[in-house]
């Protein structure tokens, strides 16, 4: 990040209190906490958030194997590649994480993160005191359910990522990975959906289990395909249907 560039994120730090909605207005709101909590257990979370905080792309939330110190973050704006190192320094990139998903739940029994999460964009955060927030009682029900309900829903990704990463060639793994960050995406009916795929081709190949250059050429494949169309780091998927074919899933 230039120097400029830093300096202005630190100013919109200053303002950061009244330039990020609560979690009544947070765009992620719908992702990250469940769909039937009222207003009300909404705001008693909001009044639970530590900090929030921005994080510049390229700098680190955590580390390998780094105390964790009781605490879990939420993604409010922003993209997180989560990694480990082996003891030759070789880095496996082990998932990307995107708004409203939350960070640091991989530390809870151990006290310490299993990777590492650095963010590929500038990031906005909210931290919380796990203990505080696992202990706290809503209208709706407990956040512990609540807590319990978001590792069940980690535990499941990390299942399907596995199928994923098995899935054989290369361009179905590729679009199977796709499709799970289109899962995630909210689209208006009838618009083609774009996907912001912040990483590099090393990075998403080092998460499929192949080259850099594979993953390009598989691109480039379902772009002359007229299935999705490139545009720098964004990617238009305009035939979903068929993507999911490639994917061996069935149609909606």
């Amino acid at each position: 990040m230039t120097q400029g560039g830093r300096a202005a994120l630190q100013n919109a730090l200053l303002r950061l209190p009244q330039a990020v909605p609560s979690c009544l207005d947070c765009p992620a709101r719908s992702r990250c906490l469940p769909a039937d909590l009222d207003d009300r257990d909404c705001g008693a979370i909001d009044q639970l958030v530590a900090r929030r905080f921005l994080l510049a792309r390229g700098e680190h939330l955590y580390w390998m194997d780094q105390d964790a110190g009781r605490r879990i973050y939420t993604i409010r704006s922003g993209y997180f590649k989560l990694y480990q190192l082996s003891k030759d320094g070789s880095q496996r990139v082990a998932g990307f994480r995107a708004a409203g998903d939350v960070l640091g739940l991989d530390a809870i029994d151990s006290r310490r993160h299993s990777c590492g999460a650095v963010a590929l964009t500038d990031a906005v955060l909210c931290e919380f005191s796990y203990p505080r927030l696992a202990g706290a009682e809503l209208a709706t029900e407990n956040m512990a359910a609540i807590l319990e309900r978001r590792m069940s829903a980690a535990l499941l990704c990390e299942q399907r990522a596995a199928v994923l990463l098995r899935a054989g060639k290369a361009e179905r793994k590729l679009v199977r990975f796709l499709l799970a960050q289109l899962a995630a995406c909210v689209v208006p009916a009838g618009r083609p959906s774009t996907l912001h795929l912040p990483m590099t081709r090393e990075d998403l190949g080092a998460y499929l289990g192949v080259m850099a250059e594979t993953v390009s050429r598989a691109l480039t494949h379902l772009e002359r395909a007229g299935i999705v169309a490139l545009d720098g780091r964004q990617l238009r998927i305009d035939d979903p249907a068929a993507l999911r074919a490639l994917a061996g899933a069935r149609p909606d």
